[in-house]
């Protein structure tokens, strides 16, 4: 009894960090599974990516990302450099200057951000390497509670996707 009671609250604290260790790897995998299902289906339907129907197509994203996680999810979608749908507590919220969407850009990524640059020729050399073109942006974050930690890390995820 007395090794018993010694062994137990150690095997107890083993079982519940693996449990929030597992929570914590489940939550990364369903974010990143969500971005990548947006991703998908932005390089599906790559010839949305105009000022017609960039909005809707920035809202058809935004709303995979929401039905593949939880209204905890906060994230971004930008189709290139134009419409942009914020997605916060459940809901969705657009805006961005449609027009943008017919351009081409050589992004490039900075601290963790998308520099657009300005508009160049579609099919262009860019000055970091590649063609310039249409790009998707794809960004989740999700606030994981741990049982342990004092503090809650935030999950991330993100994808852009040249759709031209």
């Amino acid at each position: 009894m007395t090794e018993f009671a010694i062994v137990i609250p150690v095997l107890l604290l083993i079982i519940a960090g693996t449990v929030d260790f597992g929570r914590a790897i489940y939550s990364k995998f369903r974010l990143e599974s969500a971005v990548s299902a947006s991703a998908n289906y932005a390089m599906v339907n790559s010839a949305q990516v105009a000022a017609g129907t960039g909005p809707a197509l920035a809202g058809n994203l935004a709303t995979i990302l929401l039905s593949n996680t939880s209204t905890a999810v906060t994230g971004k979608v930008t189709v290139n450099n134009g419409p942009v749908s914020q997605l916060s507590g459940g809901t969705v919220s657009n805006s961005g200057t449609a027009s943008r969407a017919d351009s081409c850009y050589c992004p490039t990524a900075s601290s963790g951000a998308i520099n657009w640059g300005s508009a160049v020729t579609c099919g262009a050399a860019c000055p970091a390497g590649g063609l310039a073109g249409k790009f998707v942006e794809i960004t989740a974050e999700y606030p994981h509670k741990p049982m342990f930690l004092a503090r809650d890390p935030r999950l991330t995820a993100r994808a852009v996707v040249q759709t031209q």
